[in-house]
């Protein structure tokens, strides 16, 4: 019943939901042990935080994209499909 343009903004938007609740799941604070104090560990800056983001948005949320969608037109797509089988041409 869904238009292929309906399924795919539900997969995105829940792809985008789904990513998001991942990144938030990456600690924000720097956590090491170092005799060596610089900028980011004195000011707490935790710089794996952007390579964990761009993982999430290059990687997961492509991905989750497509599945999600997969799934909807597996489940939604094929509904109202003529139930006869397409006769050969001639």
């Amino acid at each position: 019943m869904a238009s292929p343009a309906v399924r795919f903004c539900i997969a995105l938007s829940a792809a985008a939901l789904l990513t998001a609740l991942a990144f938030g799941l990456v600690p924000e604070d720097l956590d090491v042990r170092t005799d060596i104090v610089g900028y980011p560990t004195y000011a707490n800056f935790n710089i794996n935080r952007y390579f964990w983001a761009y993982g999430f948005v290059v990687g997961l949320f492509p991905l989750l994209t497509f599945s999600i969608y997969l799934g909807l037109t597996r489940i939604f797509g094929r509904r109202g499909q003529p139930r006869e089988p397409i006769p050969a041409p001639l």
